[in-house]
């Protein structure tokens, strides 16, 4: 079972108010991507809530960061064609970067 580390070139990316595409996993059949790992990192001065998707389903329901503190969040297994995203309360003040993650073929 070959392991490849995988690198989500969107990121680093600042949330916006409407959900962005984080990432997207190739369509390549019994692909998996496991161990992914996003921190969602408040930058601004107040409280602001977060929200990802792992394809239509929330995974990280609205959750408040405090001002200058961050939220590690392990995602779902994504298979083929699958994808994140994710939004905040208030643009440009939660930035996103990848911690992990692996395509497992």
């Amino acid at each position: 079972m070959p392991v490849a580390p995988v690198r989500f070139t969107a990121l680093p990316l600042q949330l916006s108010v409407t959900a962005a595409t984080l990432y997207t996993m190739p369509a390549t059949a019994g692909q998996t991507l496991n161990g992914a790992r996003l921190r969602f990192a408040n930058t601004d001065t107040a409280v602001h809530f977060v929200t990802a998707f792992a394809g239509a389903g929330q995974c990280v329901p609205a959750t408040p960061i405090a001002p200058g503190d961050y939220l590690d969040a392990d995602m779902p297994v994504l298979g083929p064609s699958g994808s994140y995203s994710g939004f905040a309360d208030a643009a440009s003040v939660v930035t996103v970067t990848q911690l992990g993650g692996v395509i497992v073929s």
